[in-house]
């Protein structure tokens, strides 16, 4: 049997600023990569993507709130969505039938 302990923290104007930022920056990150792989059906990474977007208000305002680190996480999470949907889809070239239907771009 696993327990599972559950934290429930209460809300506070910090955290709500610090997780609208990081959304914010995920939204940015993921537009970007989405319109440079329509525009030229390539999928920059994280070092392009963070050189592209260092100097962005998302990321700047996430930075000066919270440090170098958070912002940096968030565009790697964007980096990881986008490395396991271009793995689906070779697995789906493959063997079509573990799949409903054929992954879609992460967005």
């Amino acid at each position: 049997m696993q327990l599972v302990r559950q934290i429930q923290m209460n809300r506070s104007r910090l955290l709500d600023e610090i997780t609208f930022r990081s959304k914010n920056l995920f939204n940015v990150a993921t537009y970007t990569i989405r319109q440079r792989f329509f525009e030229e059906g390539k999928w920059i990474r994280y070092n392009e993507l963070w050189k592209t977007l260092k100097d962005h208000e998302a990321y700047q305002s996430l930075q000066k709130m919270c440090g170098s680190h958070p912002p940096q996480q968030v565009l790697k999470q964007v980096d990881r969505n986008f490395k396991s949907f271009f793995k689906a889809i070779k697995v789906w070239k493959k063997t079509p039938s573990k799949f409903t239907s054929m992954p879609k771009l992460p967005h």
